[in-house]
């Protein structure tokens, strides 16, 4: 979730009309129609609607110091393996520098943007889902989970070279905590037989 504060910084640039001229600082990384940005929302990230010759499409930042680059290009990297196995996903579009991901300064921070192309179809509430429907998400489901077992499968094959920095990163975290974590139950049992000694 983004900070309080950076989504009061975001939202204090736009105008009357939901526009803004840190969007428009951000959208000059990209082709667009003049005058097409619009604001959408703040909450894990910004997200901006605007479109590139009369195709919808999204702008989405955040501020370097709630969400680190790695983390978006892996990210990024993701969505380019799903479109690999024809599974359809809001794909990253390149920036004018051919980059899916910009480093953007301007006087209000610097952020990390993507823009995404809008994908098609209709949003259905769980409640309208008929039978046919839920059969087809849940095969949907499926197949997503055999895809990325796949890709987990491939990456041990090869000594783990798909590893970027922001999986390395993770994974580091996550032993730190089981480290932690062992270390406060081994100390809970501990804490546990003293107050039996001194009860």
């Amino acid at each position: 979730m983004m900070k309080l504060s950076t989504m009061k910084k975001i939202v204090a640039t736009l105008n009357e009309n939901w526009q803004s001229p840190l969007g428009e600082k951000t959208m000059e990384r990209w082709e667009h129609d003049p005058g097409s940005l619009y604001y959408v929302r703040s909450s894990a990230n910004s997200v901006f609607s605007f479109t590139r010759q009369g195709v919808r499409r999204y702008l989405r930042f955040n501020d370097e110091c709630e969400r680190i680059r790695a983390s978006i290009e892996a990210e990024m990297d993701v969505l380019l393996y799903l479109r690999e196995q024809s599974i359809r996903a809001g794909q990253p579009v390149k920036s004018r520098n051919g980059r899916y991901v910009e480093e953007v300064p301007t006087q209000w921070g610097t952020f990390h943007a993507t823009v995404f192309e809008a994908v098609e179809g209709n949003q259905i509430d769980d409640e309208q889902l008929t039978e046919e429907q839920f059969v087809a998400w849940g095969r949907g489901l499926g197949r997503l989970h055999h895809i990325f077992k796949q890709r987990h499968r491939s990456a041990v094959q090869t000594g783990g070279i798909t590893l970027n920095p922001s999986e390395i990163q993770c994974r580091r975290k996550k032993r730190r905590f089981i480290g932690n974590w062992d270390w406060f139950c081994n100390g809970r049992r501990g804490w546990s037989k003293r107050r039996i000694r001194m009860g």
